[in-house]
């Protein structure tokens, strides 16, 4: 039985919903995927923490080929990294399943936590506390 083409095309057309809403932004010259990750970055210079945008990506699961196939490497690269506490921040304005099993598996593999803020007062009140983490640290 061949599959219906019109239901196939149907599914091509329909818009991703997950990535409706994000728009890129520019700020200081750094491209970022989502005004949520925009908003961040914003925070940390207005905060004055030192950080990394886009720190280099991890290899989660190593290129491979498996029972005569071949599979492409799996990476991940959260959005920051706050080297003075020692923090990975990944800005998710909606985190589908995927993404979040890809942190997991980051954090098992690094031993290191990734804070995921979903909304502009979750990363304002995180980068709060990193700022009063790092006043009480000096």
């Amino acid at each position: 039985m061949q599959p219906n083409k019109t239901s196939e095309s149907k599914k091509e057309n329909k818009p991703n919903r997950k990535v409706l809403n994000a728009k890129k932004v520019i700020i200081d010259g750094i491209t970022f995927d989502s005004g949520l990750e925009g908003y961040a970055y914003s925070l940390f210079k207005q905060f004055k923490i030192d950080v990394v945008v886009k720190p280099t990506k991890h290899e989660l699961i190593p290129k491979r080929t498996l029972f005569g196939k071949n599979y492409r490497a799996r990476y991940y690269c959260p959005d920051f990294y706050i080297p003075a506490l020692d923090i990975y921040v990944d800005t998710k304005g909606y985190a589908e399943k995927l993404s979040i099993f890809k942190i997991q598996l980051f954090e098992f593999q690094t031993n290191r936590q990734v804070h995921i803020p979903s909304t502009e007062m979750e990363v304002f009140s995180l980068l709060y506390e990193c700022k009063q983490k790092l006043s009480n640290n000096s």
